[in-house]
């Protein structure tokens, strides 16, 4: 039986960048738009959404590991501001 090789595996990883990114994106414009939260994070998160979604287009190092690190720095701020009682 022959191996038929498949090259989906980098189509998904793109489009998982792409997906996250645009969701982190439109969070954070939630976040600014409604006051939901910390303005300072939302404007976090638009720009850990728009590094993300420029990974799509690029294949630069250090800008996928700054994307990494901006989204987790927002989903831990953020959790931590959920967690709070409101005041």
């Amino acid at each position: 039986m022959e191996r038929v090789q498949q090259n989906g595996g980098t189509a998904g990883i793109i489009t998982a960048i792409a997906f996250t990114g645009s969701s982190v994106l439109t969070a954070g414009w939630a976040i600014v738009g409604t006051g939901a939260m910390s303005a300072t994070l939302g404007w976090v998160a638009i720009v850990s959404g728009i590094v993300e979604i420029l990974q799509v287009f690029s294949s630069s190092m250090a800008l996928m590991g700054l994307g990494f690190l901006l989204v987790i720095v927002w989903l831990v701020w953020g959790g931590v501001q959920l967690r709070r009682s409101p005041a």
